[in-house]
């Protein structure tokens, strides 16, 4: 039988998976904040397009409104899908503690308590 290099404790509570959930959302991928701030800035040209030119300083505006929506939107959609995960939770994943062991070759996962 192999022997246990160490083992730790771990509770998931329901902020932890929030946080997790935001985490995953907007800083897994460095490029997912700069491209939803260019998709805002392209929409805020196209808005701001006129026969006259582009109006920069209803770019800036309409840029910012835009990029303040889209993160919002995102926000949105992370808080229904956490407050999903937790109504729909029959497993007794949050609150309860795992107990991780780590061996050499392996890693074993089980609820402890």
């Amino acid at each position: 039988m192999e022997e246990v290099r160490f083992s730790i404790e771990s509770i998931m509570e329901k902020e932890d998976y929030r946080r997790f959930l935001y985490t995953a959302t907007f800083f897994r991928n460095k490029i997912v904040i700069p491209l939803i701030g260019l998709i805002a800035l392209v929409g805020a040209i196209i808005i701001s397009w006129n026969s006259e030119g582009i109006h920069w300083g209803t770019t800036l505006i309409a840029w910012i409104f835009l990029f303040i929506l889209a993160i919002a939107t995102v926000c949105f959609k992370v808080e229904r899908k956490n407050k999903r995960r937790i109504t729909t939770d029959k497993t007794g994943t949050f609150g309860s503690v795992s107990l991780l062991k780590f061996y050499d070759e392996k890693v074993e996962m089980r609820k402890w308590r």
